[in-house]
């Protein structure tokens, strides 16, 4: 059972949990390469429950930008969930929570979507 957390230490792992997922993000678009000028970051989106996270990925020959949901982010203690569609995460599985945003030891990545 994980222990209860405040909302300023939870809103705290989060920021840091994004700022990672980026760096990450950053790594792997420079080791995949690819052409020069292409841009990919994490974008939130903050509701009720859930915070949203997208894969946001521009290539440099486009004139728009492919988005996906990558993840939901459970507010009240950072569960972290993989999305089952575009507006919810994915609950209704044996394991749905593949870990917390506090943990550096799990394995979902932006790159690594299950």
């Amino acid at each position: 059972m994980e222990t209860e957390r405040l909302p300023e230490e939870i809103e705290w792992h989060f920021k840091r949990f994004v700022e990672k997922a980026q760096e990450r993000l950053d790594k792997h678009i420079e080791e995949a390469g690819g052409p020069p000028g292409r841009e990919a970051r994490i974008e939130v989106n903050r509701g009720r429950v859930y915070w949203k996270l997208f894969y946001a990925d521009r290539w440099p020959y486009q004139d728009y930008t492919d988005r996906s949901v990558w993840a939901f982010v459970r507010r009240k203690d950072g569960a972290i969930f993989a999305a089952a569609s575009w507006r919810a995460p994915q609950t209704k599985t044996k394991s749905p929570i593949k870990g917390y945003i506090w943990e550096d030891h799990h394995d979902f990545h932006p790159y690594n979507r299950p």
